[in-house]
């Protein structure tokens, strides 16, 4: 366990795009706490670039393996709290969630989405040939 300072939490607001891997890596834990998210590309990143990452249960994150990140209800303060309190101190779970992490961000790629995109794409153009 570290020692929790109130004072070393940082809310960055906007971060330029090219800004975002140093701002990621230097996090101990990245927080989205989303109400309505179509797939949740920033945590996903955050994962990619070592971070930890407490995530919405509401469904941003299903195609990624649940134990790479910590689930939380987005309508529970409370909840949200004690997670981000447990990922900065347990250095050791910590850990072991980024690990799983860094493997589950390597199954996704931008490559691959536009080729499932495409893919989709052709399907379709078939359907209407």
């Amino acid at each position: 366990m570290s020692n929790f300072d109130p004072e070393n939490i940082t809310i960055t607001g906007y971060a330029d795009r090219a800004d975002l891997p140093s701002v990621y890596k230097m996090a101990d834990v990245f927080v989205f706490v989303s109400l309505c998210e179509g797939f949740g590309f920033p945590a996903l990143e955050a994962m990619a670039c070592g971070t930890a990452v407490a995530a919405s249960s509401t469904g941003i994150l299903k195609e990624i393996d649940s134990r790479a990140y910590r689930c939380v209800k987005p309508s529970d303060p409370g909840q949200i709290a004690r997670i981000v309190y447990s990922l900065i101190t347990d250095n050791e779970w910590r850990h072991r969630q980024i690990e799983i992490a860094r493997r589950e961000s390597s199954k996704f790629s931008w490559l691959k989405c536009v080729k499932k995109i495409l893919s989709v794409y052709k399907e379709v153009i078939k359907s209407y040939e």
